[in-house]
């Protein structure tokens, strides 16, 4: 690699092993880009270095959005709870697929649990019009990771290039942008396909039982709908899901037929790997084993803290439960304070 040299002398100014391991061997990010977390630099930006003939250092795409006409707050004063603001969009994109998208009318929206009360905020975007944005496949939906609580602004990158090379099933695709608010600086982002069911994204058949959920213990969102298990073990807490795809808006305290369907479905698959005699050839009738086994490890080696916790993503096709895509990796490989320990 053309870039070695450069990589290893700015790794010896103090960035991790694991960052400067995987820079140095494998390249995270879209295409053959491999990202630097300059220190010298503004602790938001993030450049890049090609390992092709030309080495200079350059700006990674630029994401230009701007409130509409009429709004009563600016993009960086939105709360989470404000819900959708109406934007229009401009975005520079350099690269193989290089492009420009002018006045591409959109909604922003605040995202995330805890990264929702940092001063960088991620967001979920959503165009008007599908938007084939770095060649992820055409679609209305992306998010912008802040990665607000990570300095290297990498781990989620890394959990995702590492994923992909280990073929789990529909892990995202990324790309590193910088993003201006109302024209002003807000750092850079990692720009995300959403995890949805769709043609480029989670390929399921939700008009014929399929359906996609996130593990989530405890929090809420207003607008989602949530999925209860109980069970008989006492030593085992009772399991919770975000019902993510299809979308269901309960009147009420109401629960509908679909709903339901998904619950007994759900609830079978527990059912089976809590029972007192069931065999392996029982469990492998109703889940992944592969999926799940791959993707117990992949936590395990990352390190991850919300694994069994939150952002845990299954997915149902064909009568069996399936674990991924993975997600949220801000606060793994070590980057998650005293509270949490490392054996």
């Amino acid at each position: 690699m053309k870039n070695e040299k450069k990589l290893s002398s700015y790794c010896k100014k103090g960035v991790s092993a694991l960052v400067c391991a995987t820079l140095l061997t494998s390249g995270v990010g879209y295409g053959n880009i491999q990202i630097l977390a300059d220190t010298n630099i503004n602790a938001n930006s993030l450049y890049a270095l090609q390992d092709d003939a030309d080495t200079s250092v350059q700006k990674v795409g630029q994401l230009y959005l701007t409130s509409a006409e009429g709004q009563k707050k600016t993009i960086s004063e939105l709360k989470k709870a404000d819900g959708n603001m109406d934007i229009s969009v401009q975005f520079n994109m350099p690269g193989e697929q290089a492009s420009v998208i002018t006045n591409a009318a959109a909604t922003i929206k605040v995202r995330g649990n805890t990264t929702s009360n940092a001063e960088k905020k991620p967001f979920n975007l959503k165009f008007s019009e599908k938007q084939n944005l770095y060649g992820m496949g055409s679609a209305k939906k992306y998010v912008l990771l802040a990665n607000a609580y990570d300095p290297t602004l990498i781990r989620n990158a890394v959990a995702l290039s590492l994923a992909k090379e280990l073929g789990i099933p529909y892990t995202s695709d990324f790309a590193y942008v910088d993003v201006y608010l109302d024209g002003k600086y807000n750092g850079n982002y990692m720009l995300v396909e959403t995890v949805e069911a769709g043609a480029n994204r989670v390929e399921l058949d939700l008009d014929h039982g399929d359906f996609l959920v996130q593990l989530e213990k405890e929090r809420a969102e207003a607008d989602s709908t949530y999925i209860d298990l109980n069970n008989e073990k006492k030593w085992i807490s009772d399991y919770r899901f975000e019902l993510k795809e299809p979308k269901i808006v309960n009147a009420g305290t109401a629960i509908t037929a679909e709903q339901l369907e998904i619950q007994n479905k759900l609830q079978h698959v527990q059912d089976v790997l809590l029972a007192s005699d069931t065999t392996m050839a029982d469990i492998a009738k109703v889940i992944d084993l592969d999926s799940f086994v791959n993707y117990y490890i992949f936590a395990e080696y990352m390190k991850s803290v919300d694994a069994g916790y939150s952002s845990v993503y299954f997915y149902y096709k064909d009568g069996k439960l399936y674990a991924a895509p993975v997600w949220d990796f801000d606060l793994s490989m070590g980057n998650a304070g005293s509270y949490y320990t490392y054996g």
